[in-house]
């Protein structure tokens, strides 16, 4: 009989176990590969079969609220992580004295789905006033990150009451322009229309009969220091402005269809960006989109340019439509940015390629290789694009209705706006990125982007702009108390 030697018996088992190692790795990659693709091993029932699973994120405001998914109780409240297999679900979130959150969701197999967006709407809302006003009240404007409300209660009068909402208890400070610093001669009515990135800022226009319009930038911490636009550069005809800078000190304009810049600080106004404009934004770090218009050509570019720039980068070219509106909005999503264009009643959501820097410059190697994601057939003419900022959702209005495209999910809905008191179209505005408000005949109604969850909450004025305070507690608007006159109200939507 043969035996092997001591040393041939090492080497074989030395050999057994590196092939064993080497299965059991090329299994376990195998394994982990799997379920990092999504795929998972469901031993239920007498035949076992492989499934692909997703994540589904959940969260709410308030949040510790209870989670269900096709009725059936998850084991955590919001926060909650849950791995489904994928596949559509009725995915519901209950609290108690909230009002019920449900929608249908899509989970993909390999990917993460987030619902952290929801808003509970408490059960009981009670409109709680925080200022009388009086029935002049002209005009009403809540900075961007809405911890100031700015009240304008007399049209023929510069006097701004400048509410604190970042609070439980508002304070009120009000603010006034220097009589020198406008035409008191030919007085005419004044208007709100923008505050700068830090807050300090108020710009009103000042509305004359037979004049061009007075721009002034009211100086909420020292008023004394604010600044009449026109008077300061010797210039007329000013159509829209725009803060350049958190700051204030920089101001881009329309001056008769030519976009400048204007330097508060030092006074000075460049030469002109960019001409034939139709209407301009800014984005990111100086960047102009614009929408111009050559009536000889009768194309219509949408585009973006910036100081520096020999020339400006064309997203788009179309027809131009005489007498029709059109528009232009960006932002980036991951590592894309994306664009949305209006003209009439269509528009389009066009995707760049992969870019992990900012917009590409005006050198015509630097390519954008824009692919159409989505294409808007509006049935009236559309009034407003968006992209919101953190790219996820593009949404266009025509007055009637909104649509909505939404880039994770790659899902597009439209939605039917309920009337107001007159029928007349209106433009839905923002309560926060994932929540739009309007006037349901005379009452708040919100509306998510997708125009589920929709909710009348409490009477509102509005002509006047309605704001979540920055912790989220409070939603403050305009109504009228039974005498008529102006209240600014708040009611409470979370408890903390």
């Amino acid at each position: 009989m043969y035996y092997l030697s001591s040393r041939k018996k090492k080497l074989a088992k030395k050999l057994f176990f590196m092939a064993l190692t080497a299965v059991s790795i090329v299994i376990g990659v195998t394994v982990l590969t799997a379920l990092m693709l999504g795929y998972s091993f469901n031993f239920n029932g007498t035949e076992g079969h492989v499934e692909r699973i997703g994540i589904l994120q959940v969260d709410s405001k308030p949040n510790g609220a209870e989670v269900y998914l096709n009725n059936q109780r998850h084991s955590t409240n919001t926060r909650a992580r849950i791995a489904p297999i994928e596949g559509d679900y009725n995915l519901r979130i209950q609290k108690e004295n909230y009002r019920t959150w449900q929608k249908q969701v899509k989970v993909k197999g390999g990917e993460i789905t987030w619902v952290a967006y929801p808003r509970l709407i408490p059960n009981k809302l009670s409109p709680q006033s925080v200022l009388d006003l009086p029935k002049t009240l002209a005009d009403a404007l809540p900075s961007g990150s809405s911890r100031r409300y700015a009240l304008l209660e007399n049209a023929t009068n510069p006097t701004v009451n400048i509410a604190f909402i970042d609070r439980d208890t508002p304070e009120f400070k009000s603010v006034s322009m220097p009589d020198s610093s406008y035409d008191k001669a030919g007085l005419g009515n004044f208007k709100l229309y923008l505050w700068s990135g830090n807050e300090r800022y108020v710009v009103l226009k000042h509305i004359r009969a037979n004049n061009p319009i007075e721009w002034l930038i009211l100086d909420t911490e020292k008023p004394e220091e604010s600044v009449n636009i026109n008077q300061a550069f010797g210039i007329d005809n000013i159509n829209e402005v725009v803060f350049g800078d958190y700051g204030g000190s920089q101001l881009y304009a329309l001056i008769d269809g030519k976009v400048r810049n204007l330097d508060i600080s030092n006074k000075t106004i460049s030469s002109p960006l960019i001409d034939n404009v139709n209407n301009f934004s800014l984005y990111g770090d100086g960047y102009i989109l614009f929408v111009q218009d050559n009536p000889t050509s009768k194309t219509r570019k949408f585009g973006y340019i910036r100081k520096g720039f020999k020339e400006p980068r064309i997203i788009k070219t179309l027809p131009l439509e005489a007498g029709k509106k059109a528009f232009m909005d960006v932002d980036k999503y991951y590592d894309r940015f994306y664009f949305l264009v209006s003209n009439g009643n269509q528009a389009w959501l066009y995707g760049s390629k992969s870019l992990f820097y900012g917009l590409p410059s005006d050198n015509k190697n630097d390519r954008l290789d824009l692919s159409e994601i989505s294409k808007f057939s509006m049935n009236q003419e559309i009034i407003s694009v968006n992209v919101t900022e953190n790219g996820q959702l593009a949404t266009v209005q025509d007055g009637k209705s909104f649509s909505t495209y939404n880039l994770e999910s790659t899902l597009q809905s439209s939605t039917q706006i309920k009337p107001n008191a007159s029928g007349e179209a209106q433009k839905l505005r923002y309560l926060d990125t994932y929540m739009l408000w309007g006037d349901n005949n005379g009452t708040l109604r919100t509306y998510e982007f997708d125009g589920e969850n929709q909710n009348d909450l409490l009477p509102v004025i509005a002509k006047f702009d309605a704001t979540i305070s920055p912790s989220g507690k409070y939603l403050y608007c305009i109504n009228k108390n039974s005498s008529g006159d102006y209240q600014f109200v708040r009611i409470q939507l979370l408890d903390i």
